[in-house]
């Protein structure tokens, strides 16, 4: 690979760019995001330079966005251009039996235990820890520190909010929020917003 676009230039590169290059060497990197104003603007020694639409055609895609919708809509727009492989912080600890779709990321001192499924455009970011058997749907973000335990299933485009726990077995469905702190103790079957212990829709 010669060069790598990277979209994203918000807060989440801050993150992502060191996990890219400690997974792919030896290739130049390249930031596109909407911001780009020609400012020869610097993020972690990357120079921003363009707007998403001037992304290569030729050049390998890794998107760096926290938004899971936007996450989402990028994943569908450049398929063909994405690095497939997923990205993984030395420091995670994965067991052997896991099963990862494409372009997921996770971060330190994750803890995946066995037997878990993985799909598509995942961020499993730092301190997550994900029990036995626990199904991932796609475009998801699940936040620092918190714990999803034995067989909890979680749907696709859902947010787990930091240090937020979900108890055994739970299932919870596309397009959910979970507030940070909150502990979820059944299944959520509704999109919206939960918050609090145990987790209750606020919106």
């Amino acid at each position: 690979m010669n060069n790598i676009a990277i979209i994203g230039a918000g807060g989440h590169t801050r993150s992502s760019l060191p996990l890219l290059k400690s997974n792919v060497t030896n290739t130049n990197f390249k930031i596109y995001d909407e911001s780009y104003q020609n400012n020869n603007e610097i993020i972690l020694e990357v120079c921003l330079y363009g707007k998403i639409e001037d992304v290569p055609l030729d050049n390998p895609v890794f998107l760096s966005i926290g938004d899971n919708l936007q996450r989402e809509i990028l994943f569908k727009r450049f398929r063909q251009q994405l690095i497939e492989k997923n990205m993984f912080h030395k420091h995670s600890l994965i067991e052997n039996s896991v099963e990862f779709g494409v372009c997921n990321q996770v971060y330190a001192n994750v803890f995946i235990n066995s037997s878990v499924v993985i799909e598509d455009n995942n961020i499993i970011n730092t301190a997550v820890v994900i029990e036995h058997e626990v199904k991932i749907g796609s475009h998801n973000h699940i936040s620092i520190g918190s714990v999803l335990c034995g067989r909890v299933v979680i749907g696709n485009r859902c947010f787990i909010g930091a240090s937020s726990t979900i108890i055994d077995k739970v299932e919870i469905c596309d397009n959910v929020t979970i507030g940070a702190g909150s502990v979820v103790l059944k299944n959520i079957t509704e999109a919206g917003t939960y918050v609090g212990s145990p987790a209750r829709k606020i919106k």
